[in-house]
C-alpha cells in the first residue's frame, strides 16, 4: 500500500466496492455477517455485502488519498475463460439479481423520486421566503 500525500483527504461515497482491497469497522461487519458463501468463488460477492451495507443505511466510501497497485482480474480473468467459470458467472448473476431484485428493479425510480423530491424542497424554500417577503412588506408598510 502506498499512501499519496499530494490527493485531498477526502471520501468518495459510492453505491458499489469492489472487495480487492477493503477496509471495515469490526461493529459494522458483524453486524452486516459475512460474504454470502452462495456466491462461491468469484463475482457479485463484492456487489451483494455493498448492497447489504447500503440496506443497513451506511455509506460505503473510497478513501481518495490511498493508492493501491491492483493487478485486475488474477482469479476471476483466467476463471472467465472456462466453461466452468462462465457457467458460476452466469449462476452468481441469476443469484444477485434474485436476491436484490427489489432494489435493482426500483433504483431508477428511486432516483427519480430523489430528484423529484429536490424539486419540490426547493420549490417549497422559494415560495417560503416569498411568502415572508410579502408578510416583511406588509409589516413595513404598516399594513399586517
Amino acid at each position: 500500500m502506498y499512501v499519496n500525500a499530494n490527493l485531498d483527504n477526502k471520501l468518495e461515497f459510492v453505491d458499489k466496492i469492489i472487495f480487492f482491497c477493503w477496509g471495515i469497522r469490526r461493529e459494522v461487519f458483524e453486524k452486516t455477517g459475512l460474504l454470502d458463501e452462495n456466491f462461491g468463488l468469484a463475482w457479485f460477492e463484492d456487489d451483494d455485502y455493498t448492497l447489504r451495507l447500503l440496506y443497513q443505511g451506511y455509506k460505503p466510501a473510497i478513501a481518495k488519498n490511498i493508492f493501491i497497485f491492483h493487478n485486475h482480474s488474477q482469479t476471476s480473468g483466467k476463471l472467465i475463460s472456462t466453461e466452468q467459470g462462465k457457467e458460476l458467472f452466469y449462476k452468481n448473476e441469476a443469484y444477485f439479481k434474485e436476491k436484490h431484485s427489489f432494489y435493482l428493479n426500483n433504483k431508477i425510480a428511486l432516483r427519480k423520486l430523489k430528484k423529484r423530491f429536490k424539486r419540490v424542497c426547493i420549490a417549497f424554500i422559494i415560495t417560503t421566503v416569498a411568502l415572508l417577503l410579502i408578510i416583511l412588506l406588509l409589516i413595513i408598510n404598516n399594513i399586517f
